[in-house]
């Protein structure tokens, strides 16, 4: 195994959840484990139709209101995604809690940095749609935030 090679795999362990690897081979030994470790909270998000139904049941309105917008919140890259800033803390922002555009709902750790993860406007914060220390791409949505739809526009 080449350095080329123990980069990219040291690379493929950072964007996992695995919290340890070991390698044996052609005379090499290689050991990666992470010093902390999160205990993931499953957060799933609702289905649609139980989604839009809880809306229409929290937010009655008038009969000819526009209905809120969702919006989603992407991960800006590749990494790991948490939801609180360190094991043991509470989370960023909760599920139905209003969020102020700017404020952090989460981190992704990539290459070793942790990387905050901005609400980029307000609203309420609908569900997470990814797991917390789950790995993610640059456009994984990771939160849906609902917000009012202007009348005006």
């Amino acid at each position: 195994m080449d350095h080329h090679q123990i980069a990219t795999l040291i690379d493929l362990f950072d964007q996992s959840t695995l919290s340890e690897l070991k390698y044996q081979g052609n005379g090499l030994s290689l050991c990666l484990s992470r010093f902390e470790s999160y205990s993931a909270a499953t957060v799933l998000p609702p289905s649609p139709a139980a989604d839009s139904a809880a809306v229409l049941r929290e937010d009655a309105g008038p009969a000819n209101a526009e209905p809120p917008a969702q919006h989603p919140v992407a991960a800006g890259m590749a990494g790991t995604f948490f939801r609180r800033p360190s094991p043991g803390e509470p989370p960023f922002a909760e599920p139905g809690q209003h969020v102020e555009e700017g404020q952090p709902i989460g981190l992704v750790e990539a290459m070793k940095m942790l990387n905050s993860i901005e609400a980029d406007r307000s609203g309420r914060l609908r569900h997470f749609a990814v797991e917390d220390g789950a790995a993610v791409s640059a456009d994984t949505v990771l939160a849906w935030i609902e917000t009012e739809v202007d009348p005006h526009v």
